[in-house]
């Protein structure tokens, strides 16, 4: 990812501004200055929409290198909080700790019960509630 200049340029195609740098991804110019483009990947990132980001001129899926040369180191922490927090609710061994304080994820790996290692709560690992001995799990 890069900014390079062509001589067919028409300016950014969502400032209008003719005076920047246009983005290249993947060897390919986009008419879309830097500053916009940042906007984009940050207000995406903001609102949680990191599963399957993609360039908005290209439709190209971005990866986590190409968000480096864009993102601050602040707006890049967000973006792999969300694609952790994702990664976890696709995992159906996540379970969270139940005490409202806490709300760790926890992975259970077949273990009935799990001590979260924040709180000390014990955790029924497979309803994910807390832990109730050999009490079923409610349904």
């Amino acid at each position: 990812v890069s900014t390079a200049r062509t001589s067919e340029d028409m300016g950014c195609k969502v400032c209008f501004t003719l005076d920047y740098e246009p983005v290249m991804i993947s060897g390919k110019t986009h008419q879309i200055c830097r500053e916009c483009f940042q906007t984009y990947l940050e207000t995406q990132v903001n609102n949680g929409q990191v599963e399957g980001l993609k360039c908005p001129h290209c439709n190209l899926q971005l990866n986590e290198e190409m968000l480096k040369r864009f993102l601050s180191t602040e707006v890049m922490g967000k973006y792999r909080r969300f694609m952790q927090n994702l990664a976890l609710s696709k995992d159906k061994r996540t379970k969270y700790c139940p005490k409202p304080q806490c709300s760790r994820p926890l992975l259970a790996n077949g273990e009935n019960t799990i001590r979260c290692p924040d709180c000390e709560t014990e955790v029924c690992g497979k309803c994910g509630r807390a832990a109730h001995g050999k009490i079923p799990c409610e349904k």
